[in-house]
């Protein structure tokens, strides 16, 4: 995190932190095993062209064969229908009241796999 803390400044790693402990206390209401998606970040100039999915895919994909659903959280809103047409669904949100960090915390069920090894969808349980 040294990193991050030097790109953005000490007043945004102080809300980024902040937030980020905010979003562990979310997380730890998630019931059960899952696959929590912790960072995926596209620069600006890729997004758009397949890069975001092209990550994403096998992580699904692993998690979908063990049968285990996949948590993420994002602070950035044009994220969500992204991750909405990947089967991810908001289980919380809002604007953190400490660091004034919107976010979006999201989950997404397990889908089962056809004979052919691809992805199928999901039934409700």
């Amino acid at each position: 995190m040294d990193q991050l803390a030097r790109r953005l400044g000490p007043e945004e790693y102080r809300r980024f932190t902040t937030a980020y402990r905010h979003f562990g206390r979310i997380r730890q209401r998630m019931a059960g095993p899952n696959w929590y998606l912790r960072l995926l970040g596209v620069s600006p100039g890729f997004q758009g062209q397949g890069v975001g999915c092209t990550l994403l895919s096998p992580v699904l994909k692993k998690a979908d064969h063990e049968g285990l659903p996949c948590y993420l959280e994002t602070f950035v809103p044009q994220n969500v229908p992204f991750y909405e047409h990947r089967g991810f669904r908001v289980v919380a949100g809002g604007l953190d009241r400490r660091s004034l960090v919107p976010f979006w915390a999201m989950r997404r069920p397990p889908r089962g796999l056809s004979s052919s090894g691809s992805t199928a969808a999901a039934e409700s349980r």
